[in-house]
This record gives structure tokens, C-alpha cells and sequence, in this order.
């Protein structure tokens, strides 16, 4: 019988300062941060004092992805953002828009 590979398992993790930069958003997706959690993991950054509050760095199917908030959460948005548990819409970012729908299905089936 063969095991059930979760997409955790799949993701390999990249430390963000040694990815490329170059990453640019190429869509959302609307996820509890809870569920985001249960699927990825705990985000590799926290609060990076600006414009994200959590992001997630990986390689998927070859190619480097993020997930992150952009200017939705109390990092830019301070008092008035929302908690980071509170959270629902999620960037994704990468330079390659032909796996976007698959891990976007990934992380929601």
C-alpha cells in the first residue's frame, strides 16, 4: 500500500536570504492561518517589521515559492491590522506562473 506524501513533506524549506529576490507575487489564495499552518507548517519568518506579518519559503516542484501576507496584518496596518491568526489572505509568490494553480490546490484540497 502506498503512503500518503502530505504537501509538508513535499515542500523542501529555503532560508529567504539565500533565495533569489526576485520573486514576484503571482496571485492569492483565502486560507485560514490555522489551515495554512496544518498544511505548510510554522512560517519561517516572523514579523519582518514592515509589510508581512509571516512567510513561508520553498522549493516546489523545482521552483522557489513564498507565502506571506502583504500589508494585511498589524506589521503595516498596526493597532488596526487584524491578528496573525486572523489572517485569510495569502500571497503567493514565485517566478513561475505554471505551477501556481497546482500548489494553490495543494494547499486547499
Amino acid at each position: 500500500m502506498l503512503k500518503k506524501i502530505t504537501l509538508k513533506q513535499l515542500l523542501k524549506y529555503i532560508n529567504s536570504s539565500s533565495s533569489d529576490k526576485r520573486l514576484h507575487g503571482l496571485g492569492t489564495i483565502t486560507i485560514s492561518y490555522a489551515d495554512l499552518v496544518k498544511k505548510i507548517g510554522e512560517p519561517h519568518e516572523l514579523n519582518d517589521t514592515h509589510k508581512s506579518d509571516a512567510e513561508w519559503n520553498f522549493l516546489y516542484r523545482g521552483n522557489p515559492v513564498n507565502v506571506y501576507n502583504y500589508k494585511t496584518g498589524k506589521n503595516y496596518l498596526g493597532a488596526e491590522g487584524p491578528d496573525l491568526k486572523d489572517i485569510v489572505t495569502w500571497h503567493i509568490g514565485g517566478n513561475d506562473h505554471t505551477d501556481l494553480e497546482a500548489f494553490k490546490q495543494c494547499i486547499v484540497s
